[in-house]
This record gives structure tokens, C-alpha cells and sequence, in this order.
């Protein structure tokens, strides 16, 4: 979403400078307003309208298009599409491009944070990327996690977002319902190792993301950690390295 500061000055929803003692400060002539900005629909239209090239340029995709069009290229069009934007909707592992890991614990490496960042910022609600699957244990529970780079709910322009879902997998009529394993999120300090975010929750029972996903389903709603960091991290290359960030989930019972 684009922004307009009282002095004039335009920015993007990501990029709008931050607050400061109640005062934000403008980048482009210094000067300062107590307001967060209002929406400005003109140079939003005007970003819209940019031709832009695909976020897969790197590994082949000739494309360019309108903003607006972006979705549909991704969804439709590119042969080499990634998970910025296209949520694939699977119901069983053997849709999966890699064996999910069955040891509790998801490594996922997030690449093209910038340009993911950029999506997300246009895009409230729709604007995340989706993990690979991973078991909980060898006949365990099949799961997912969700990032919302830009923030979701109570999130949204503030802060990182992490979820997680229980998938629709192999194993579901031999577990015990509902789910009641510990979630641990981590992003990954790329530099000392020493430092890395860590939250976690764990389960309800009185949720319905922690049920039996029902056969017209391909997974539960997504439940996590919405405030896990504030965006600001994404800045820093202690966590962002050769636009890569690094997530683990791990699932198991909480030490």
C-alpha cells in the first residue's frame, strides 16, 4: 500500500519511516509529523501499473508485466514458480516435490526475502509463503508452517508472522485426536548462532486448527504466532543473509 506522510513525501506500507517517541520522521526532507500517514491511492495506482519482471528472472523467467498482473503470472503462467506468492494445495505427500522430514524438526530456508517482503506488503492476508511438509514423528502427524513477512492480524506492518497447520497425511486415522504437541518456532541467527528469535505455544483443545482435518480439506486453519518479531529483523544480516532467512519448526513435547 503506498503512504503520504503530511510533508508530502510518498512511501510504500514497508518502507514508511518509523515512530519515533510518538514523532515520525521523514527520510526524504526530515521533517516530522505525529500521524502515521494516509493512504495514497494515486501512487498506489501508479505502483500497480509498473512493469516489473518475475520474481523467478534468476533462475529463467523471461516475463515482464504490470504489478497487477503478478498473481495471475504466478499462479497461471510461469513455468518456474516458487512459493512467493502460489500456495499449492495438497492433500497427500506424494504431491510433495522433496520426502518430508519425519523427525519433528522443519530446516526451511525462505530465499528472496526482498522481493517476498514486496509482495506481502501489496497483498494483506494473501501475501505469505508456505513450508514444505514435515512429520511430527515417523508415523506422526503431517504439518506445515506459514510466513507472513509483512505481518497477519494483529501483526499486519509491525511485525514477522509464523503459523503452523495439521495437514490432511497418511497417518491420521491411527493418531490420537485432538493434536497436543508443543510448537517452537526459531529464526535463525546466520552469524554468532547465539542469537536466535524463539517463541512457541502450545496446543488447545478447544481448537478446531488441532482436530482431525476433515476429508473436504486439504489442511486446518493456520495458528501461531502473528507478533513473533518485529519486522525491523529483516533489515539486519544477522538474520537476513544473501536474501536468505532461515526458520526451524520443531513439534514435540515441551521440555
Amino acid at each position: 500500500m503506498a503512504m503520504m506522510l503530511p510533508c508530502g513525501c510518498r512511501y510504500c506500507f514497508v518502507c514508511i519511516p518509523g515512530n519515533r517517541g510518538g514523532v515520525r520522521v521523514c527520510l526524504g526532507c526530515g521533517r516530522e509529523s505525529v500521524n502515521s500517514g494516509l493512504p495514497d491511492h494515486h501512487a498506489r495506482r501508479m505502483m500497480q501499473e509498473q512493469v516489473i519482471r518475475c520474481i523467478n528472472y534468476k533462475r529463467g523467467c523471461t516475463a515482464q508485466f504490470m504489478v497487477t498482473h503478478l498473481t495471475q503470472h504466478l499462479r497461471k503462467e510461469c513455468n518456474l514458480n516458487s512459493s512467493l506468492y502460489y500456495q499449492k494445495d495438497v492433500s497427500d505427500i506424494s504431491q510433495d516435490h522433496d520426502t518430508p522430514s519425519d523427525n519433528g524438526i522443519l530446516e526451511w530456508n525462505v530465499e528472496n526475502v526482498s522481493e517476498a517482503r514486496t509482495i506481502a506488503c501489496v497483498n494483506k492476508g494473501t501475501g505469505y509463503q508456505d513450508s514444505p511438509s514435515f512429520y511430527s514423528s515417523k508415523n506422526g502427524y503431517l504439518m506445515g508452517a506459514r510466513l507472513y513477512l509483512n505481518g497477519d492480524g494483529m501483526g499486519w506492518n509491525s511485525h514477522v508472522s509464523i503459523f503452523m497447520y495439521i495437514k490432511r497425511g497418511k497417518n491420521d486415522d491411527s493418531l490420537e485426536w485432538p493434536f497436543d504437541l508443543y510448537t517452537t518456532f526459531e529464526i535463525l541467527d546466520q552469524e554468532a548462532r547465539r542469537e536466535n528469535i524463539t517463541d512457541g505455544f502450545p496446543a488447545s483443545p478447544t481448537s478446531n486448527s488441532f482436530y482431525k482435518p476433515k476429508k473436504d480439506r486439504t489442511k486446518n486453519i493456520p495458528t501461531g504466532c502473528p507478533l513473533f518479531a518485529p519486522k525491523e529483523i529483516l533489515d539486519n544480516p544477522k538474520y537476513v543473509k544473501n536474501n536468505t532467512l532461515m526458520i526451524r519448526v520443531i513439534v514435540g513435547p515441551k521440555q
